[in-house]
């Protein structure tokens, strides 16, 4: 269902669960981005692996966007964030998994302070920049065409962006600029007035 519904770009202003549905999706079906990805990743590819989204962890209690288990056995734990902000609180009860490999995978800027020791960040925008090259305007096999939907639905979602400053951040900057402005200018004007 949401595989069909991405393909067509009828995705909510919601992202995030999309996103990891739509990629675990491709990871199941197609071997050729499951290569990519797992390289992206710098992980070692492991037998039997299936991708799984939103899975309910009774004991931590926590709901990770995306675990790839290799024989059962959760191997590689992705925590999207795409509209939402970065939760040390939330990938600690995620590291309660003991996944072989954490990611925190965000579309904008996130202070180090905010990821888990556990967990390597990364922006999406690098993975879909990973993933172009491997783009096929005019694809021949079903999973060229898989991973050319793919990146359609990361442009529309504005993943091949670099990373970008939050509304907070830019908020903040431009009151430092205002006050650091203002600053400057009575010392311009207490250093004529000086004179």
């Amino acid at each position: 269902m949401y595989l069909a519904e991405a393909l067509k770009f009828d995705v909510p202003a919601f992202h995030e669960d999309r996103l990891t549905q739509i990629v675990a999706a491709t990871f199941n079906c197609s071997e050729s981005f499951r290569r990519h990805f797992l390289r992206f990743l710098k992980v070692p590819s492991k037998k039997n692996l299936i991708a799984r989204t939103q899975v309910v962890n009774e004991e931590a209690p926590s709901r990770p966007d995306l675990i790839i288990y290799s024989n059962e056995t959760p191997y590689i734990l992705v925590e999207s964030k795409v509209d939402a902000k970065a939760d040390r609180g939330q990938q600690h009860r995620h590291s309660r998994l003991k996944a072989a490999h954490n990611f925190l995978i965000v579309r904008d800027a996130v202070s180090e302070a905010l990821v888990h020791h556990r967990f390597k960040k990364i922006n999406w925008y690098e993975f879909f920049s990973f993933l172009l090259p491997f783009s096929n305007p005019k694809p021949r096999t079903a999973e060229e065409f898989l991973i050319d939907q793919l990146i359609c639905f990361g442009r529309e979602c504005d993943m091949l962006m670099p990373e970008r400053i939050t509304k907070n951040d830019f908020k903040l900057a431009c009151e430092f600029f205002t006050s650091a402005s203002d600053l400057a200018s009575k010392k311009w004007t207490r250093f004529l007035l000086d004179r």
